[in-house]
């Protein structure tokens, strides 16, 4: 059994919200990829999603917008996913990021041999977000940019232990947007131990908290409730588009 310390997700996160879509994935090597094409960037901003899958909640529907912009690159890294928490220390485990970064320097390849291109940022949503980080601390990223919605970097902590999660930020050389929900770790918030070792090594940063929202808000969270609506938009308009903007703009 897992204590809250040690499960990627906090507690009273939202459950999982699936959607249906007819999408239809294009194959990199043996991954699947959801492509939404924007035929005048030569940018392309990677997705990776919660523990729920691409079909979780707005996933594709946050890809359609981003698309407006940049190609996009949804990314269906760890089939199978999770009907529900109950199970998803051990789900996570099963999935280290040494099997999975392959995966993502092949779709990296794989676009800029065939789509012509050059600057790569990502996204990711809970536990996606702590595959943004590690990738952004990884040697050989390709990222111009990383975007964590309520990130679930603590999922680092069950591979190397408590305080592994905010040490991740001591390997990254990618600017990093940081949102977190007011359930979500403070060390994930500003002030927190991520925000100061990325200031102490002067990497680009932002982190902003959301108080009023829980993990989970910018995908699954419900936009009929106003305070959810007003920090999805937040989320998405104040910070995410611009910093995106700021740092994968050549």
């Amino acid at each position: 059994f897992l204590d809250n310390n040690m499960s990627c997700c906090p507690a009273n996160s939202l459950p999982a919200n699936p959607t249906k879509s007819d999408a239809t994935p294009i194959k990199v090597g043996n991954t699947d990829v959801f492509f939404y094409d924007n035929a005048t960037s030569s940018t392309l901003v990677l997705v990776f999603p919660d523990v729920f899958g691409p079909d979780s909640g707005r996933t594709k529907d946050n890809c359609v917008k981003l698309s407006a912009r940049y190609k996009v690159a949804l990314v269906d890294l760890a089939p199978e996913y999770v009907p529900d928490l109950s199970n998803v220390g051990e789900w996570i485990k099963a999935r280290p990021f040494e099997g999975l970064v392959g995966k993502i320097h092949d779709v990296v390849a794989h676009f800029k041999a065939s789509h012509g291109v050059t600057t790569f940022g990502a996204v990711g949503y809970c536990w996606g977000a702590w595959v943004v980080a590690k990738y952004s601390a990884d040697p050989s990223t390709a990222l111009s940019a990383g975007v964590s919605f309520h990130p679930s970097w603590g999922a680092e902590q069950l591979f190397h232990g408590e305080g592994s999660g905010a040490k991740i930020a001591e390997s990254i050389t990618v600017p990093q947007l940081i949102l977190a929900a007011g359930n979500d770790p403070d060390w994930l918030k500003p002030g927190g131990a991520v925000e100061t070792t990325l200031a102490a090594r002067g990497i680009a940063h932002k982190l902003r908290e959301f108080p009023l929202v829980s993990h989970g808000w910018v995908n699954r969270g419900d936009l009929t409730d106003a305070n959810t609506a007003e920090a999805f938009h937040a989320a998405w308009h104040d910070e995410a588009l611009p910093f995106l903007e700021q740092h994968l703009t050549k």
